[in-house]
């Protein structure tokens, strides 16, 4: 879902830069990080919360290409230590 989509824009950043496209991918991954950022904060999940508002707010304003890949990775981080917390144990 929106992790597969932060670790796939994350690797064309690394592989291609800030290209002309990239901001064509950034501004809708922005607006949907702003949702999640929203939703996160009701559900108990204020780390998760503002990662996401920070970078949704990074791409749509264009941030620099190292910005973008340092918060990236911040909320990949933290988004996987809680899919990590909730997965089931066998």
């Amino acid at each position: 879902a929106i992790t597969a989509a932060v670790r796939e824009a994350l690797a064309a950043e690394r592989a291609h830069g800030a290209s002309g496209n990239a901001r064509d991918r950034d501004v809708p991954l922005g607006r949907r990080l702003h949702r999640l950022a929203a939703s996160a904060a009701s559900f108990g999940e204020p780390e998760l919360g503002a990662r996401a508002a920070a970078l949704g707010q990074a791409l749509q304003r264009g941030a620099a290409s190292e910005a973008r890949l340092a918060l990236a990775q911040e909320f990949l981080m933290v988004a996987e230590s809680r899919d990590t917390a909730r997965a089931p144990c066998s």
